[in-house]
């Protein structure tokens, strides 16, 4: 059983998905201007390198999903992969995944996307499971926190190696398109440098009336 490695943003996808999931969640949860705006601001800090993803994703949380129910949430998340995904696969990446899950390999996402944006996904495509950033929720709720560090970069490697071991993680297959999957792809037997696909992103979704 071969142990395999998929990026999310920019690899399954076409596009990164987090600010058309910030202006979702934000829409649907009545969030203020304000809390769009910060979420916004931090973006284009991280985009031009002038703050951590780890702090983004604590901005994204704080601001966005502080004490909102986690079963809200799922339902939403469900909600935007069903109005937004669709779109913006990069279908010949997501066939490869789905190939090697049918073939019985041990299929992980490896992404610094969010925990609750993932799980539905590993679900549906039966997947062995995920390593993302992690989001604490307590009495049902989310706190606003990250549990851990942000999972990309040198972290995703980290998180692998903890989880597989050393030996196992370094026959695996990984697929990724980043600077940021960079330490994972060099490190595994075979890395597979996605690249970039053209096209709009889909209009962002607006949570039904």
């Amino acid at each position: 059983m071969r142990l395999v490695f998929f990026d999310f943003d920019g690899t399954l996808t076409t596009c990164d998905t987090i600010r058309p999931l910030a202006s979702f969640l934000c829409s649907s949860l009545g969030g203020s201007g304000r809390s769009r705006v910060s979420v916004d601001l931090s973006l284009l800090l991280l985009k031009l390198r002038m703050t951590s993803n780890h702090t983004f994703k604590q901005e994204f949380l704080r601001e966005l999903l502080k004490g909102r129910s986690a079963a809200c949430v799922r339902e939403l998340v469900q909600r935007f992969h069903a109005t937004y995904l669709e779109a913006v696969w990069n279908r010949p990446v997501l066939q490869s995944l789905l190939n090697h899950a049918a073939a019985g390999d041990d299929v992980w996402l490896v992404s610094s996307n969010f925990d609750f944006f993932l799980q539905p996904l590993q679900e549906r495509w039966n997947l062995r499971g995920i390593l993302a950033t992690e989001t604490e929720v307590r009495d049902g709720g989310f706190t606003g926190r990250i549990l851990g560090r942000a999972c990309d970069g040198r972290e995703k490697l980290s998180r692998v190696v903890a989880t597989f071991g050393e030996r196992r993680a370094r026959e695996a297959v990984a697929y990724g398109d980043s600077r940021s999957d960079s330490y994972l792809l060099q490190f595994v037997k075979t890395g597979h440098w996605v690249r970039p696909r053209r096209g709009s992103a889909a209009a962002f979704p607006r949570p039904a009336a």
